[in-house]
């Protein structure tokens, strides 16, 4: 752990003109759907808790990680709105019966399953893009969104600056 907030307190002091930006890319592409499987935001925000908790980066790139979070959620449900237009099925595999559990599930939880499915690793992506294919109204998405955005990089560098805090504090 200590090398990893080593390497990222160096990335941070070499280049913190473009860190808010590069954060915000990366939270954007962790937050759209498929990519975000491959694309991992949030170990790099836990690790910047803990350099927060060094003093060696500001807590304005958390509003950085929420800005690229919020437009690549926003993507990903227009893109699933996008797909239930267009009458796309899922794979046979799946079939009707996971498209109904979906479409019960946001009709039922709504904003609840996006603030939650974020924190589900996998689903922070899928989430967003199963709404859309639910047909969530827009409004009911982008106010879950908004929350989810402002938690979603706040507790995650929470446990890097406590978890550092801890360790510093022995």
């Amino acid at each position: 752990m200590e090398d990893v907030l080593i390497d990222v307190e160096q990335w941070l002091r070499a280049g913190v003109g473009w860190a808010g930006p590069a954060l915000a890319i990366a939270a954007l592409l962790e937050s759209l759907v498929v990519v975000g499987a491959v694309v991992p935001a949030t170990p790099v925000l836990v690790a910047i808790g803990g350099v927060m908790a060094a003093g060696h980066a500001p807590p304005t790139l958390l509003a950085w990680a929420a800005a690229g979070a919020f437009a690549g959620n926003w993507t990903s449900f227009e893109l699933g709105a996008a797909a239930r237009r267009r009458n796309l099925r899922l794979p046979s595999r799946l079939g009707d019966q996971v498209g109904q559990v979906t479409e019960s599930l946001f009709a039922r939880y709504g904003p609840a399953a996006i603030i939650i499915g974020r924190f589900l690793g996998p689903a922070a992506s899928v989430a967003p893009f199963a709404a859309g294919w639910s047909a969530m109204r827009r409004s009911r998405f982008l106010l879950a969104n908004a929350a989810t955005c402002i938690l979603w990089p706040s507790v995650m560098a929470s446990l890097g600056y406590f978890g550092v805090e801890a360790i510093l504090a022995r």
